[in-house]
């Protein structure tokens, strides 16, 4: 804890710090992320902490009721959608009775169809990711980055260069010195250095049915034998793979010397200083799984680790402490060769990923070091002291918290995952205590997506107050922390409904105790966004009945960090999503969509899952709605089946109007090896089926002939009218009936 009672011991914990033995470094000033200004501290909180836990209402999910296919009816339309339907907006199926078809309509976004193509290709279990990412940027960089994927030269690179468009933030895309090739040359390069490398190697995974992925094995002993691991799927693309390591913009422009830093740092040296190529590429082993303190500075061997090797090439590449302009690009700080604690941790980190070992950056902005952690069976810390100093993994007292021999009472350690999004891991030098927070609103709903910021003190007089972490709380409107002991805690929260304090910070734990759960709570001055909703009850027995299936697997959390610029956006998919779904008339749709009170059949609220099927009253205009109004900031992945059914007793209702012909949505889609298309016609009519590329060139006619009245389905294997398999991409098919042309979207996946 620091207070200005301390402020005379700081010289005496600084000599301690010296004292330490070879393995506790002297505390690095200067990190080269920025504290931004400091904060200020406008409200005493601390009542209102409390130690025992509050209820935390928590959504009852019910069992879905599946309903058996409707007797007597006859299908006419189906309609399937994958969507990301964003907080205060909605996704809308529509029954079109004219046309006996199901359109969807306020479609809360599009993608280039160049960047619907790339989806299709990546890997399955990308897909999500990727179509969350790029639906939040522009359609110029859509169809950059999609056409980059398509065009890869390199098959084995689709993975990594899928990853990192699905993950990468958003702000990385606009940033005027980015060039979307950089992202294939980062993966090309990993394939690259994979094959001159003895002590790890890239393994492929294809499982079928597009679900493929890589990872790497490498050597390492384990309890004195030498056995080689391989590690986990993530760690691989977010620490190993990613293009970036910290807060640094993803470039290889003039200003870092028109190369990545993944070939900058492998392939280049300045005369005098090692190549890292020479000194890896002769190791065998990466770890011995024991703690470890090298001198730096000494002379390369054969039978060095490749931790330690690393290491000692940082030494020697950054040999003098920092001076001058403090740049965060690895390939700056290689070619300038000085370096604070900052400067060596993005070095250290990008060099272990370009010899493809997991390493990430660990902050600890507010008692001004950061470092470096390695994934070597779990998670290590991983150190280059400064001015040449030592190597140091799986020390613990890097950190220099007084549980490890240090001076120091650490606060707020937090790692990075490359999009902007931290995580807490200070319990691995520290002892620590748990904050968890809880928003509501004045009716007890709890507040989703709030941003929860922490602040404590810096490690310098006169103590200023700066931000040291923060979190986004989930459906249940909580968020936990993992704090350092000792230390004062102080709070901000910001919500659209309402801000906590008005201003500045509120002062919440003052010395904080190991091993204790802290919990504070907060109501917002507003309320949750709210539908005014009264239910009906739907008819039975009617002409039309529309089947609805659906599920939500996520609600995606958003957020930003507060240390990069330009600023990092990031997602997080949470575990089963909810919303509210129901179906309306033509005039309690308009009610709905101006937030009016409205009439709804159907109703479920807070759903997770539902199947429905809705006998239509009167055969007009309605709309199935799955609505995320009541979300305060939560996006939600849903995925949708929908059928139209009819009654094949009664045909076509008098009241029905003049039915025409209509092109149903094609099943399935995307489509594999073939797609069907099916074509209803209310009377005999000349019908053509056509299939358009995307530049409105014929590929194929499925159909040129006169029809019957009734439904008739023709089959595309995706040929051409030569009989020639044609690429993967997106297409159109076009029917023309009657006086009626109806257009559908397809995606045709290789």
């Amino acid at each position: 804890m620091r207070t200005p009672v301390q402020a005379c011991c700081v010289g005496a914990l600084v000599l301690c710090l010296a004292c330490v033995s070879a393995a506790e470094v002297p505390a690095d000033r200067q990190a080269t992320t920025s504290l931004g200004d400091p904060v200020e501290c406008t409200e005493d909180a601390r009542d209102r902490v409390t130690t025992r836990p509050f209820a935390v209402p928590s959504p009852e999910l019910p069992e879905v009721r599946r309903h058996a296919r409707p007797e007597g009816y006859v299908l006419v339309d189906s309609l399937v959608a994958k969507i990301f339907i964003p907080h205060g907006g909605e996704y809308c199926i529509r029954f079109d009775p004219a046309r006996r078809a199901l359109r969807d309509t306020l479609v809360p976004y599009t993608l280039a169809p160049a960047a619907r193509a790339a989806i299709e290709i990546a890997p399955s279990w990308l897909r999500e990711d990727m179509e969350n990412n790029l639906r939040q940027v522009g359609t110029l960089q859509q169809e950059a980055l999609g056409n980059l994927l398509l065009g890869l030269d390199d098959p084995r690179t689709i993975d990594e260069v899928a990853f990192s468009i699905a993950h990468l933030s958003t702000a990385v895309f606009y940033d005027i010195g980015f060039a979307p090739e950089v992202l294939e040359q980062n993966a090309e390069l990993m394939y690259q250095i994979d094959e001159e490398l003895g002590f790890v190697e890239i393994v492929d995974y294809d499982l079928g049915g597009g679900d493929f992925y890589s990872t790497t094995r490498y050597r390492t002993v384990v309890e004195g034998d030498t056995t080689e691991i391989e590690i986990p799927r993530e760690t691989y693309y977010w620490w190993v793979a990613m293009p970036k390591v910290s807060d640094e913009m993803v470039l290889m422009d003039a200003s870092v010397y028109d190369m990545h830093w993944r070939e900058y740092l492998y392939y280049e040296n300045d005369p005098g200083y090692p190549l890292l190529r020479n000194v890896v590429q002769r190791l065998d082993v990466v770890w011995d799984g024991i703690r470890h303190d090298w001198p730096g500075g000494r002379a390369f061997t054969d039978s060095m680790l490749v931790v330690d090797a690393i290491g000692n090439w940082c030494s020697h590449t950054v040999p003098s402490a920092a001076s001058g302009n403090r740049p965060i690009q690895p390939n700056q700080i290689a070619h300038e060769h000085n370096g604070n604690c900052g400067e060596l941790q993005d070095l250290l980190c990008a060099a272990a990923r370009t010899c493809l070992i997991p390493a990430s950056c660990v902050m600890d902005i507010l008692e001004d070091h950061v470092w470096c952690e390695t994934w070597l069976g779990d998670w290590q810390p991983y150190q280059v002291d400064l001015g040449g100093g030592p190597t140091h993994v799986a020390n613990p007292g890097i950190a220099y918290d007084a549980d490890h021999g240090g001076g120091k009472a650490c606060s707020c350690i937090w790692s990075w995952r490359n999009d902007g999004y931290t995580y807490d891991v200070v319990g691995r030098y520290s002892e620590t205590c748990t904050l968890t927070v809880y928003v509501d609103d004045p009716s007890g709903l709890p507040v989703d997506n709030a941003a929860v910021v922490l602040a404590s003190e810096f490690y310098y007089a006169p103590y200023p107050l700066y931000r040291g972490t923060w979190g986004e709380t989930d459906q249940n409107g909580t968020v936990s922390f993992v704090l350092g002991e000792d230390q004062n805690y102080y709070l901000q929260i910001h919500t659209s409904i309402g801000d906590y304090p008005e201003s500045g910070f509120a002062e919440l734990i003052t010395a904080s105790v190991p091993g204790e759960h802290y919990y504070f709570g907060w109501t917002t001055t507003g309320a949750m966004p709210h539908l005014n909703i009264t239910e009906a009850t739907p008819g039975t027995n009617a002409p039309y009945v529309i089947e609805v299936e659906y599920e939500l697997p996520c609600d995606v959390q958003s957020g930003r960090d507060y240390y990069a610029s330009p600023i990092d956006y990031y997602a997080e998919m949470l575990p089963v999503g909810h919303l509210d779904s129901f179906f309306v008339n033509q005039q309690n749709y308009a009610l709905y969509r101006f937030r009016f009170p409205f009439t709804a059949y159907e109703l479920a609220e807070a759903a997770s899952a539902a199947h429905v099927l809705f006998h239509v009253p009167a055969v007009a205009d309605y709309y199935f709605i799955l609505s995320g109004v009541e979300h305060h900031k939560l996006a939600t992945l849903a995925n949708v089946k929908a059928r139209l059914w009819l009654d094949d007793t009664v045909g076509v209702p008098e009241d029905g109007g003049a039915a025409v012909a209509s092109l149903a949505r094609p099943f399935p889609n995307p489509a594999g090896p073939g797609v069907s298309l099916a074509v209803t016609v209310p009377r005999e009519a000349d019908v053509t089926l056509r299939i358009y590329d995307v530049r409105g060139a014929l590929v194929r006619t499925l159909a040129d002939e006169r029809l019957g009245a009734g439904r008739h389905e023709r089959r595309w294997d995706g040929r051409d009218d030569g009989g020639r398999a044609v690429a993967g991409g997106v297409y159109f098919a076009r029917m023309e009936a009657g006086g009626t042309v109806d257009t559908r979207k397809l995606a045709l996946v290789r």
